[in-house]
C-alpha cells in the first residue's frame, strides 16, 4: 500500500550460506523479478560465526553471483555492513536477543518526526516496518480441588516425616540457594526454559534479564572512539596488575567492518548493475583521524538499529531506491 512495495526474505540469524542455498532451492522463481535486489548480509557470518573478512566478502558476492547468473537484467543494491564493536552470541538465534533492539521513550517523538518527514516526502500510505505485537497470552485452566480426605491424608504425611529428613532437606534447600547465587553472578544461572521460550511470561522474564545483562555490557562502548585500523593483539594482559598473564582475545569487530565495506565498494564501483550503499554515516559519526564514534541512540554495539534508527535508516534507502527505479 505505500509508495514503493517489498518482500522480506531474511531470516534472523541468516548467513550468506544460509541465503544462498534458499536462492538454490526455489525462492528465486522465474516469475519474481524485482525491479531491485536489496541485500543486507555479513553481519551475522562476522560476529555470530566468527568468519574472517575474506570469507565474509566472498560469501556476499557469491549471492550478488547467484542472483545475476538466475536474472542477469537484476539490478542489486550491496548494503554495507552497520557499524559494530561487540560480538554476538555464536549459538542459535532466540526470542530474548530482540531485547537488543531498543526503543527510548525519549526519543519517540523524533520516531513520529521521521516517519511524518517520509510520509510527506515519498507520499501517502508510506509504512514503517515495526516489531512483532507483544507475547500471545494464554488461558489457563482452573484446576480440579482434591477431595477433603486426599488433603487430610497428606497433612498427616507431613507430620509423620522423619526429623532427619526435614533437616536434610532445609541442608539441601541451601546449598541450592548458594549454588544458585553463584552460577547467577557467573552468568551460568539463566533459566533454559525461559531462554528458549517464544511468547508469554516466561519471554517477557528472558527479554527483561537479556536487557539487564545488555545495558551493563554497553557501558563500556558509550562515548568512546574506534579507530578504523586498529591493530590484533591475540593475547592481551588479565589486568595491568598481571601484566605475564594473559588472555586470549577476538579480533575487533569495526577494524573488520570497514575492511570488508572498503572491499565490498571497490567492487561495486567496477559494475554498472551493482552499487554500494555506506550506512556507516547514518549511525556512526566521523570524528576524523581515522576514528569513528557509535550513536547508541540509534544503534546498539551489535549492530542492531533502535526503533528510531531504523526509521531514519529506511528514509535513505527510500531515497537511493526512488533514484535507482
Amino acid at each position: 500500500g505505500g509508495p514503493l512495495e517489498g518482500v522480506a526474505l531474511g531470516i534472523a540469524g541468516d548467513t550468506t550460506a544460509n541465503v544462498l542455498w534458499r536462492l538454490q532451492h526455489d525462492e528465486m522463481p522465474y516469475d519474481f523479478n524485482p525491479k531491485v535486489w536489496w541485500l543486507v548480509l555479513g553481519m551475522n557470518d562476522l560476529t555470530r560465526m566468527q568468519c574472517s573478512e575474506e570469507i565474509v566478502v566472498l560469501g556476499i558476492l557469491r549471492v550478488v553471483e547467484e542472483i545475476r547468473l538466475r536474472k542477469p537484467d537484476a539490478k542489486i543494491v550491496i548494503n554495507g555492513l552497520l557499524p559494530m564493536v561487540n560480538y554476538q552470541r555464536n549459538d542459535q538465534p532466540k526470542m530474548a536477543d530482540f531485547a537488543d533492539f531498543r526503543r527510548d521513550a525519549k526519543n519517540s517523538m523524533r520516531e513520529s518526526m521521521e516517519v511524518d518527514r517520509l510520509r510527506k516526502f515519498y507520499g501517502n500510505g508510506h509504512r514503517v516496518p515495526m516489531g512483532p505485537g507483544g507475547p500471545k497470552e494464554r488461558k489457563n485452566g482452573g484446576r480440579k480441588l482434591r477431595s477433603l480426605k486426599k488433603k487430610q491424608k497428606n497433612q498427616e504425611e507431613e507430620k509423620n516425616k522423619n526429623k532427619k529428613e526435614r533437616k536434610q532437606e532445609k541442608k539441601n534447600e541451601k546449598l541450592s540457594d548458594v549454588r544458585g547465587k553463584q552460577e547467577k553472578r557467573h552468568g551460568r544461572g539463566r533459566n533454559k526454559e525461559e531462554d528458549d521460550a517464544a511468547e508469554g511470561p516466561a519471554l517477557a522474564k528472558a527479554l527483561e534479564r537479556r536487557k539487564k545483562m545488555l545495558e551493563h555490557m554497553d557501558k563500556r562502548f558509550k562515548n568512546k572512539k574506534f579507530r578504523d585500523d586498529e591493530k590484533y593483539h591475540p593475547k592481551k594482559p588479565l589486568s595491568p596488575l598481571l601484566p605475564v598473564i594473559r588472555k586470549h582475545v577476538l579480533p575487533p569487530v569495526w577494524p573488520s567492518v570497514h575492511l570488508i565495506n572498503d572491499k565490498l565498494k571497490e567492487f561495486c564501483s567496477k559494475h554498472e548493475s551493482i552499487t554500494f550503499f555506506d550506512a556507516t554515516g547514518i549511525f556512526a559519526s566521523n570524528e576524523g583521524g581515522g576514528m569513528h564514534q557509535m550513536n547508541s541512540d540509534l544503534i546498539s554495539p551489535r549492530g542492531h538499529p533502535s526503533e528510531l534508527g531504523f526509521a531514519i535508516w529506511e528514509g535513505q534507502i527510500m531515497g537511493r531506491l526512488h533514484k535507482l527505479i
